[in-house]
């Protein structure tokens, strides 16, 4: 098999610098500069990953949580509509800046992100206008922070899409993050396990970690990936998805086992 392609991106660089780099890479021109004012899509889908703090001090592990922000209405500097977790649907409210993509919803009662009671202290990300440069945000990332009784927190960061069809998808089932050795982890696709010749993006959120690492590997035309070699540990979170013909799909997740 053939090595696979990587492209690394420095911690805290900007996703949408990462898929700038990956257009280019896969033969792609480089996009035209953005409009000045953003608008929010009807939907994004997201996957949350979130710090568990038990006692509001320690971080226990990390957990998965899918979100869906939709029924999304912007004017005048303010934001509507529905977001949805792991339990029934919460109307929200908030602000949204056009110039930057920035948005922030109230506060109001989940659950969101855990089964049990809990309170959403904070809820909000940015939307990029990735590619094509159209003025609608097409990708979303942010974070999710929420309460339980006195001492229970969970602090998350999520990556979405917005919704529409045909997005290119990936076989979840097809995919490992297996340690082989002390702190080092091979995550590997099987064929199709993605469109073939693609683009797709890893996120390795650790437990002790501040942010997630980010690299992007191309696919072979079996729809094979890796396997790519990343630090992490039994219990980290691998999100993975993929970007063919500037279409970037939802994002699955992986359990380093």
């Amino acid at each position: 098999m053939a090595p696979e392609t990587k492209l690394r991106a420095p911690l805290g660089s900007s996703v949408g610098v990462a898929l700038a780099l990956v257009t280019t890479a896969c033969g792609g021109t480089t996009a035209p500069p953005a409009p000045t004012s953003l608008a929010l899509a009807p939907a994004y889908e997201a996957l949350v990953v979130s710090k568990i703090l038990p006692d509001g001090i320690e971080v226990a592990r990390l957990d998965v949580a899918p979100l869906r922000l939709f029924d999304l209405q912007s004017a005048g500097g303010q934001v509507v509509g529905s977001a949805q977790g792991v339990g029934a649907a919460h109307a929200v409210e908030g602000t949204f800046e056009s110039d930057t993509g920035r948005f922030r919803f109230d506060a109001f009662p989940g659950p969101l992100v855990s089964a049990q009671a809990e309170q959403v202290e904070a809820l909000g990300g940015r939307g990029d206008d990735d590619v094509p440069a159209d003025g609608l945000a097409n990708t979303i990332t942010g974070y999710v922070r929420t309460s339980s009784g006195t001492t229970y927190q969970t602090d998350g960061s999520y990556i979405g899409v917005a919704e529409a069809d045909d997005l290119p998808t990936l076989d979840v089932t097809l995919a490992t993050a297996t340690e082989f050795e002390v702190g080092r982890v091979r995550v590997t696709g099987a064929a199709g396990f993605a469109p073939a010749r693609a683009a797709v993006e890893v996120f390795v959120y650790r437990l002790r970690a501040d942010q997630p690492d980010f690299e992007v590997v191309e696919t072979q035309a079996d729809g094979s990936m890796g396997p790519l070699v990343v630090d992490a540990v039994p219990g980290d979170v691998v999100l993975v998805r993929a970007l063919v013909l500037r279409r970037l799909g939802p994002a699955v997740a992986l359990r380093v086992q």
